[in-house]
């Protein structure tokens, strides 16, 4: 978990002034996951999978401008191999995993909602979503941890 939440403080760090957000999902093997790209093009210059906190980060910060075409989705990361492994995620949880909001709770985005069901899946280690503020919520098995950089 020392490695995500480096990554996730970099990336925090060092957002640009239209920060778009972040929604990444860290998997293990086999990986299992209702995604499907949304556009069969990366940007320029970028070759996947990409290795190493600093390289991950200028990738990222790179496609989370309002910018940027490749700022919506989410992100996948091969947790095990530490790798970049795909971009710009449509994710699809089944209806089964979709949890319903606490009785007096707020509305929360599409990319909350959606993280925190697929953080139940078996191959996902845990999902971030970094709203445009700079604030992390980390899922896990469908439990929400706010985490304050």
């Amino acid at each position: 978990m020392l490695w995500v939440n480096n990554l996730l403080s970099t990336l925090v760090d060092r957002r640009v002034s239209d920060f778009s957000g972040l929604g990444i999902v860290f998997y293990t093997s086999p990986m299992v996951l209702p995604s499907y790209s949304m556009g069969d093009v990366l940007p320029v210059g970028v070759e996947l999978p990409i290795s190493g906190i600093e390289k991950i980060v200028e990738c990222l910060v790179g496609v989370s401008s309002y910018q940027s075409e490749w700022h919506d989705g989410f992100h996948l990361i091969d947790f095990e191999c530490r790798s970049l492994s795909h971009m710009c995620q449509f994710l699809s949880p089944s209806p089964e995993l979709i949890l319903s909001p606490a009785k007096g709770s707020m509305p929360v985005g599409s990319r909350y909602f959606t993280a925190q069901a697929v953080s139940r899946l078996s191959c996902v280690f845990c999902c971030a979503v970094i709203n445009s503020k700079g604030a992390v919520n980390i899922f896990t098995g469908g439990e929400v941890r706010a985490w304050k950089i």
